[in-house]
């Protein structure tokens, strides 16, 4: 029993030394890949659909009086 313990002491012990390389890699590289390529896209994309977009001449906007009547005054929002 106790080879056995010492077998399985250095197996895991080298498994999670792999397994620490391999997370490396994933989040430093692979995460920021994707991040990256992710965000690039998403404003590649917002910027062509920026230039079709009509722009207007004025962001000035009207105002609409609402009649003085209580049910005009309950519902403002």
């Amino acid at each position: 029993m106790k080879i056995l313990s010492t077998i399985g002491s250095k197996f895991w012990k080298g498994w999670m030394y792999f397994a620490e390389k391999v997370g490396w890699v994933n989040e430093h590289i692979l995460l920021g890949v994707v991040y990256f390529v992710a965000i690039g896209l998403y404003a590649i994309l917002y910027d062509v659909t920026r230039i079709f977009k009509p722009k207007p001449k004025t962001m000035w906007r009207t105002f609409e009086h609402q009649p003085m009547t209580l049910e005009a005054l309950e519902k403002q929002f």
